[in-house]
């Protein structure tokens, strides 16, 4: 499993094997190494950062 942030950085997608794709998620922000990227679960939005 790995991930990939879309080529005008505004989705981060992740992969189960090279082409397949398991969730898209929106990117809030980009700081350095790290990622913010939101989620919804149960109606509401989590910030999540990936590195």
């Amino acid at each position: 499993m790995y991930i990939e942030i879309s080529a005008d950085h505004r989705e981060l997608m992740v992969y189960e094997k090279e082409s397949v794709i398991l969730r898209r998620y929106p990117v809030l922000m980009i700081r350095g190494e790290w990622i913010l990227f939101a989620d919804q679960k149960d109606g509401r939005m989590e910030i999540l950062a990936a590195r």
